[in-house]
């Protein structure tokens, strides 16, 4: 019973493009912005569909979107992790929180009553020690986590990391706006709505 299955991203790039819309103009995306999965769960009515697909044109062509804070690569401009502002900047969990925000990249220790923040940087040097222990160095101060290295999923983690403002056009939202054009066009031809699951 299903015509078409996307997948429309992590929690976080949902997220994210939600944020987007917000301080574009949350008002010229009211369909999106109530549509839009907040759970595993919901859907767009068949109904709705036309409207969304009218502020996804908005939103490619009209929006103006505010800049964003982006944790970078240094050496290669590379951006890992962008300020998500419902996650309050954490995009690592666990004894330490890690994130981003106005204020530099941050990590939160939540073994402590209560967490406290034990490093805040807007550069710093991350460098992979013996022991699964990480030292992060930057903004005169040094500590040691035993945490895995930021963007651990590379064959080589980046050494020098900074916080960046960076510009932002709806062509960085493309997946996702391709991706739901496309269940919307599905939604269309069947006359079903777009579920969540």
């Amino acid at each position: 019973m299903k015509f078409l299955r996307e997948e429309i991203g992590a929690w976080a790039g949902v997220r994210y493009f939600q944020q987007a819309l917000r301080e574009a103009d949350d008002s010229a995306f009211p369909t999106l912005l109530r549509y839009l999965p907040k759970t595993n769960d919901g859907w767009i009515p068949a109904a709705e569909v036309p409207a969304v697909l009218a502020e996804l044109d908005h939103f490619e062509h009209r929006a103006r979107l505010s800049d964003e804070i982006v944790l970078v690569d240094e050496v290669t401009g590379d951006a890992f992790y962008s300020y998500i502002k419902s996650y309050r900047g954490v995009f690592a969990w666990g004894h330490y929180n890690l994130g981003v925000g106005p204020d530099g990249f941050f990590v939160v220790d939540n073994r402590a009553d209560p967490p406290a923040t034990v490093f805040r940087a807007r550069r710093f040097e991350q460098r992979v020690l013996p022991g699964g222990e990480l030292e992060l160095t930057g903004d005169g101060q040094t500590v040691r986590l035993a945490t895995t290295p930021i963007a651990n999923y590379l064959p080589v983690p980046p050494q020098r990391l900074a916080v960046q403002v960076r510009s932002r056009t709806a062509a960085d939202f493309a997946r996702m706006v391709g991706t739901l054009r496309r269940l919307c066009a599905a939604s269309l031809a069947t006359g079903n709505p777009v579920n969540w699951i």
